[in-house]
């Protein structure tokens, strides 16, 4: 039996997961996957297997097998989720054969890259071989199951760096520090129970997100709309503007070392000129009019950048049938707010401190077993006086000791009927950690001068299994994001007159550029009616002309 589930990503969001090679096999019951090389409307396109269950197969050294439609996946029996590349064939070959010597003497080449990508889930069984083969548009494109038969797999005869995925080490797997590690595993738990509740009819296995390296370019002022000067209203703290060093009533007289000319333009497009006319890593200079006197400002620009990655969350509490959920993947499900706050703090904290690791490809893989949450969810107050006991002085919410029952200003007395007049916080968190899932336990605490005992069955809080693949930022990342984004800045704003959006920008649903000022939307004019009216961005939103 099989089963299928496939998914499109846009391919502008799509980020390449790590590659990582093990030398060994271990695994004795195995079954075969193939997809046949097509052609579509005269193009000739090859799969690639990118990655399964977040761990990447591809092997580069076997592209003429690949190329040729020749090349076999060899799995371990079992459920797999894997993320295939559809590319054309001409691309593929550019890629894997000859791309470092275009780039070694063509520094400026547009690096190829695949034109869909899908995520399917597909079960082998022991000596099974499936052969799948790719149908319909383009866009639409659908891969069909060919061929079911049986086959002997002998992992004996796989070349060693063709993997085997069981539940091996993988490489670049490093420990983060503890307040790092936590924040991690309860973030992965946090969005996980987020994804889910949208759809509790839906249990889905593996709940997974893939996010592009963003820059945040916002240069955080506002401007005067006054014309004839470039006067700010207000600097946003915290922004580029706040470190170069503007305040509000500043008059800026001139940047990059020219004086400013606002003949026959906008305040905000010559500001926007010089920004992306500007380097990442090289000075931001300006100079501006302030209370009278003319000040010079200067600062190294380096916009905050928040790296690559993609998660896949495996979900223990799946009843029944295994469905991929559709919008599982980026764009599709967006994270709320809040998540998405904390998920890019995370990626900035953990991009910090895994600079100095060494890795062949640039990315690290961070796999975690499922746990549980070692929190008991109290801030407390040790008093001086020995005599009294622990104060609480917060609760979180849905832990084990809102459970409980416990509440803000409750003084812990006893845990198990140990006094804990005379403990210290390090002790107290030990006595608390030291509890056991399924434990019957009870605290003592005093309450509006009344002493009451609390019992319960400890659960603490399941954290979920979990990778995270992180790209590591470097300069030369940014730059190339920087420029994409300008170049599609720039490209916007001469689409002031437009009636149509051109092909190059097509299909990008939910796609938008955000400039150094503020949004600007990619417009889409359809008809002689909505010009009269004004225009609708690619989020829905209508404007006035």
């Amino acid at each position: 039996m099989y089963t299928v589930f496939n998914k499109m990503v846009s391919l502008s969001l799509y980020v390449a997961l790590s590659i990582l090679i093990t030398n060994k096999v271990f695994a004795t019951e195995c079954g075969a996957i193939h997809f046949s090389n097509e052609v579509i409307n005269d193009q000739q396109y090859v799969v690639v297997v990118r990655a399964d269950n977040g761990v990447s197969v591809m092997d580069l050294g076997k592209y003429r097998d690949i190329v040729e439609g020749e090349y076999r996946y060899i799995l371990a029996a079992g459920d797999h989720n894997l993320i295939l590349d559809i590319w054309l064939k001409k691309d593929f070959s550019r890629m894997y054969r000859t791309w470092k010597r275009v780039i070694a003497f063509h520094p400026d080449a547009v690096k190829p890259e695949p034109t869909l990508t899908r995520l399917i889930k597909v079960s082998v069984t022991t000596d099974q071989f499936l052969q799948f083969s790719l149908s319909g548009p383009r866009v639409n494109a659908n891969f069909e199951l060919t061929n079911e038969s049986s086959e002997k797999c002998n992992p004996s005869n796989l070349m060693p760096s063709q993997l085997f995925l069981d539940d091996e080490t993988i490489a670049n797997n490093p420990e983060l520090p503890e307040v790092l590690e936590y924040r991690l595993a309860r973030l992965m738990a946090d969005i996980a129970d987020d994804t889910l509740k949208h759809d509790n009819q839906v249990k889905v296995a593996v709940i997974a997100n893939i996010a592009p390296l963003e820059v945040d370019t916002d240069f955080g002022i506002v401007l005067d709309d006054d014309n004839t000067r470039i006067k700010l209203l207000a600097v946003l703290p915290n922004s580029l503007a706040d470190a170069l060093g503007l305040v509000s009533s500043d008059i800026i007289i001139a940047m990059g070392g020219k004086p400013v000319d606002l003949k026959g333009t906008s305040a905000e497009d010559i500001v926007l000129s010089y920004l992306y006319s500007v380097k990442h890593n090289d000075a931001l200079t300006m100079v501006v009019k302030r209370n009278d006197e003319s000040i010079q400002l200067s600062h190294q620009y380096l916009p905050l950048a928040f790296p690559e990655a993609s998660y896949q969350i495996y979900n223990q509490r799946k009843e029944g049938k295994v469905l991929i959920k559709k919008g599982m993947l980026i764009n599709g499900y967006a994270l709320p707010a809040a998540l998405d706050y904390q998920y890019k703090q995370l990626r900035l904290a953990i991009n910090d401190y895994i600079q100095g690791i060494k890795t062949s490809d640039g990315v690290i893989t961070l796999v975690r077993a499922a746990s549980f949450d070692k929190s008991f969810g109290i801030d407390v107050l040790i008093p001086t006086n020995k005599k009294g006991g622990i104060e609480i002085l917060a609760i979180e919410p849905y832990s084990p000791a809102a459970k409980l029952g416990l509440r803000k200003s409750d003084v812990l007395l006893a845990i198990n009927n140990q006094p804990l007049t005379n403990m210290k916080i390090e002790e107290l968190g030990s006595l608390l950690t030291s509890l056991t899932v399924g434990e019957n336990y009870s605290i003592k605490v005093s309450r509006s001068r009344q002493v009451t005992v609390l019992n319960d069955n400890y659960q603490p809080r399941a954290f979920p299994a979990f990778t995270l693949d992180i790209t590591l930022i470097s300069p030369q990342s940014i730059e190339v994001k920087l420029d994409f984004m300008y170049s599609m800045n720039r490209y916007s704003l001469s689409l002031e007159n437009a009636t149509l959006i051109r092909s190059s920008t097509e299909n990008r649903d939910g796609f938008y550029i955000r400039n150094l000022g503020g949004t600007i939307p990619l417009k889409t004019l359809s008809d002689k009616k909505s010009q009269k009216k004004g225009y609708t961005d690619l989020q829905g939103k209508t404007h006035d002309h």
